[in-house]
């Protein structure tokens, strides 16, 4: 019996490896876009996760980016987000507006996944000619913006989780950026990080080590927030999967404003 056990656990963990690259191709690799600098930090807390980001040029220099945190852990959560995944490729490719390809995403997920699946997700459309910045969230936590001078702004959600209703709809904000302007998104797993003595990381130390970032390349950035984030845990396994999806404007500076639609 026990020679057995080692045999599916053996096997349990083959397919748990190829589920895991799997996932992995899934994902964006390094991301060349003109006009714009790209970093990024995953995480999962299973071998697989249901976090799940992307980065899509589209034709005409805009870049859709997105980040999504399926409820649940493990293999279930990484189904969905292999669909979400799935459904952003088809509607990039006739969809423009932000809170339209949250709508459509809303729809196909209701449609096939269990009633408890649920995933926030923010979507953001970046013009990186025009200095433009267009996004849709769905219940997800706050896009950090941060101007060239330091200043930060929070891109709140414009609506519900996806798969609470079918028919669900969403707001699109656009924002004016500039040059060396940076959005840092990430999902949960990062500001619920704990420490061994029960601490939360934060999301006003998450802030803190993006501002203190501002004078180093966008991947340096990146990297001191991982750093800070793994002397925060110690040696305590994360809960939750961690993703960080960070972008720098580069180009001429336009003078910062906002407006929502």
């Amino acid at each position: 019996m026990s020679t057995a056990l080692a045999e599916n656990e053996r096997r349990r963990r083959i397919e748990m490896d190829r589920a895991r690259n799997i996932q992995r191709q899934l994902l964006p690799g390094k991301v060349d876009v003109f006009g714009l600098r790209v970093a990024h930090f995953y995480r999962p807390a299973d071998d697989v996760a249901g976090d799940y980001y992307d980065v899509i040029v589209r034709p005409g220099g805009e870049c859709l980016v997105a980040v999504a945190d399926v409820t649940g852990h493990g293999v279930p959560a990484a189904l969905s987000a292999a669909m979400l995944k799935a459904y952003l490729q088809d509607a990039s490719e006739h969809l423009r507006d932000a809170s339209d390809i949250l709508s459509y995403l809303n729809r196909r997920l209701t449609g096939v996944a269990q009633t408890e699946n649920f995933a926030t997700m923010f979507v953001a459309v970046v013009d990186s000619d025009r200095k433009m910045l267009r996004y849709a969230s769905a219940g997800h936590d706050p896009g950090l913006l941060v101007a060239a001078d330091g200043h930060v702004r929070e891109l709140p959600s414009t609506g519900l989780l996806l798969g609470v209703l079918d028919d669900a709809d969403w707001t699109t904000n656009t924002v004016r950026v500039g040059a060396a302007d940076r959005l840092l998104l990430s999902t949960d797993g990062v500001t619920d990080a704990m420490n061994p003595s029960g601490e939360r990381f934060g999301r006003k130390r998450l802030i803190e080590e993006l501002t203190a970032g501002a004078g180093r390349s966008i991947e340096e950035c990146i990297g001191r927030i991982r750093h800070a984030l793994h002397e925060h845990c110690g040696r305590r396994v994360p809960a939750d999967d961690i993703t960080l999806l960070a972008l720098e404007i580069v180009g001429d500076s336009i003078t910062d404003r906002a407006t929502e639609q």
